[in-house]
């Protein structure tokens, strides 16, 4: 089971953080519920409301608060592609996955084309 904060895209077995439910494929606030200052899904008539937060209710006429976040199908502020919830009410971008690169230069020794730091690195991680 992955914990997954408001705004951030969601299934049946992820568990959504701060008092959020997963609909549509998102952590949402719940009905009569929306996102609080502090990121977290609370009463909508509590007097630390911040609309336009990750997971809050969104229409045509009230917008999301931060470039990262859409108004969705669903009338929720969900993060946009490549980013998931902060837990603060915001999103992050997802960290790319490191990818080994097939263009790196060919370690062999005596070979001229590679950089003479790239030999001192090699060397001192054999140490």
């Amino acid at each position: 089971m992955i914990s997954v904060y408001p705004g951030s895209r969601c299934n049946i077995t992820d568990k959504c953080q701060l008092n959020s439910k997963c609909l549509n494929g998102s952590c949402v606030c719940p009905e009569q519920f929306d996102t609080s200052a502090s990121g977290f899904c609370t009463n909508a008539t509590s007097k630390t409301i911040k609309k336009g937060l990750a997971g809050s209710h969104c229409s045509a006429n009230s917008s999301c608060a931060s470039s990262t976040l859409l108004c969705s199908s669903s009338e929720h502020c969900i993060c946009s592609d490549g980013f998931i919830g902060d837990g603060h009410g915001d999103c992050s971008k997802i960290a790319k996955p490191f990818a080994r690169s097939s263009s790196l230069p060919q370690f062999t020794e005596g070979n001229p084309s590679v950089p003479f730091h790239f030999i001192i690195l090699i060397a001192q991680s054999n140490s």
